[in-house]
């Protein structure tokens, strides 16, 4: 483990940080290792096809010729649920002896619909989707992602185009909410790719916020050289013609981190969009106390922090940010952290004979209480908190601390299921080499004001897509009409 574990360097990698780890998604790739942001950023920057300028003209290529999708048997005679967790605290024994009987009948049934006995990485995802889906509710960090393989070296993921919007998924309908294509808009929602209703594409359980090009991956790898997208917009349909650009550059190119700060001054409020946690977080905290100050200079009080697309990171130097809120020398953290003794996990100080037991964190490696430092305090404002189903992992940890001590109003939607419980994830093959999923090994209990563990927002202002489909950011607005109005 790294030394990320004591507070100032405490990581909790995301679910949808993952989404960019797999711009290397061969088969080459699937070794066992810890990840951070830094490797994703890195993974980004240097590898080949992802340094590579956009392509504008069309690829032409014909995929089929090099994408193998990779084929996985299924034993039609049984279905094996494992009861017992090796890795992850509480994931498979979260399930009720009923619940786990009664996805072996359901998989049993789905697997005879098959002829033979192997099927695509695709077909053996969406076989195991339901229960997928139960332990992803369990621990949000859990996934599993089916992958491809190239018949040529040459042919590099990059190659593949995909559409180049991210998306926000508002129950049954997509809205693009970032485009690097100027003939998208954002607020246009997309009825169809190529002639397939989007819906076929949200079959999956997915979060508030994902890029386009992941829901092709999901959806048995619907990539192609040109795209004909239907979309409505201000009422009508339209049909929007574009070559897409590389698989590597859209997620890159969509998931760079804006860092969009702004005086209001029609409103006296500040706002700043914190969209992700890094590595080394001295630029956030830095960009966040500047900030702060230049709200305080222009005389207001009021300051919106949006981590509504934050699925989290490394929480290094998470006392420094804490500390801009509180002029306190430390506050509470966790009840209670514990972690599955496995061999991946041993070097928390565990003996080999206590392999498979779920353990207390040694008092060294655990987090009851948080240093602060009140020097870097800002001073008294009022902070409120944007946040949705998106806010994961460390972000989750960030605006429980701010919600628990009164050091901010918690704006938007509730956050997923267990959001604060799991962290410290592990990659591994799944079924086949041709599968990856996605394992926590810490439990935490964190101090919250919720008495079922869960973060709901003092504030609730739901996503309503009919009002995100007029462009705009309907929920900002409706909060910055609230801060006007209480005072």
């Amino acid at each position: 483990m790294q030394s990320g574990r004591k507070i100032k360097e405490l990581k909790r990698e995301p679910f949808l940080s993952f989404i960019y780890i797999f711009i290397n998604i061969n088969h080459v790739q699937l070794q066992f290792m810890r990840f951070t942001l830094l490797f994703v950023f890195l993974s980004l920057l240097t590898h080949a096809s992802a340094q590579k300028p956009v392509n504008k003209k069309q690829s032409g290529k014909d995929y089929s010729q090099f994408i193998i999708y990779p084929k996985v048997f299924i034993n039609k005679d049984s279905v094996y649920i494992q009861d017992k967790d090796n890795i992850h605290p509480h994931l498979f024994e979260s399930l009720t002896r009923q619940e786990r009987d009664s996805f072996r009948k359901l998989i049993h049934e789905r697997k005879q619909k098959y002829e033979g006995d192997s099927i695509t990485v695709s077909e053996h995802f969406f076989l195991w989707l339901p229960l997928i889906e139960r332990l992803n509710y369990e621990d949000p960090h859990y996934w599993v992602w089916p992958l491809v393989d190239f018949t040529d070296k040459k042919f590099k993921q990059n190659d593949i185009h995909v559409v180049p919007v991210n998306l926000l998924i508002i129950n049954d309908t997509a809205i693009v909410d970032r485009t690097c294509d100027t003939i998208f808009h954002v607020g246009d929602r997309i009825v169809a790719i190529n002639n397939e209703p989007i819906e076929n594409f949200l079959n999956i359980n997915c979060l508030r916020y994902i890029p386009c090009a992941i829901l092709q991956q999901f959806n048995y790898f619907a990539y192609s050289p040109h795209y004909i997208v239907e979309v409505e917009r201000n009422g009508k349909r339209l049909q929007l013609s574009t070559n897409g650009i590389g698989y590597n550059d859209a997620l890159f190119r969509l998931s760079a981190s804006k860092w969009k700060k702004e005086l209001l001054h029609e409103h006296q409020i500040g706002y700043i969009e914190m969209d992700a946690f890094y590595p080394n977080n001295s630029l956030v905290i830095n960009q966040l106390a500047k900030f702060v100050k230049t709200v305080q200079k222009a005389g207001y009080k009021d300051v919106i922090i949006d981590v509504r697309k934050n699925t989290g990171g490394s929480g290094h130097n998470f006392d420094h940010l804490i500390s801009l809120f509180t002029s306190a020398d430390s506050l509470y953290y966790a009840k209670r952290e514990r972690v599955r003794v496995s061999e991946y996990t041993l070097d928390y100080g565990f003996p080999e004979d206590s392999i498979g037991i779920l353990a207390d964190l040694p008092a060294k490696e655990a987090h009851p209480r948080i240093p602060l430092k009140p020097k870097k305090y800002l001073g008294q404002m009022n902070y409120y908190v944007l946040m949705s189903h998106n806010t994961q992992s460390m972000a989750s940890s960030f605006v429980n601390v701010l919600q628990t001590n009164g050091f901010a109003t918690l704006c938007g939607e509730a956050l997923s299921h267990n959001a604060l419980k799991y962290g410290e994830v592990l990659r591994f093959g799944w079924k086949s080499k041709s599968n990856i999923r996605i394992l926590s090994t810490v439990e935490t209990e964190e101090y919250t004001k919720s008495p079922d563990g869960q973060i709901y927002p003092d504030i609730e202002i739901p996503y309503i897509a009919a009002e995100y489909m007029q462009g705009g950011d309907p929920m900002l607005e409706k909060l910055i009409k609230y801060i006007r109005k209480r005072r």
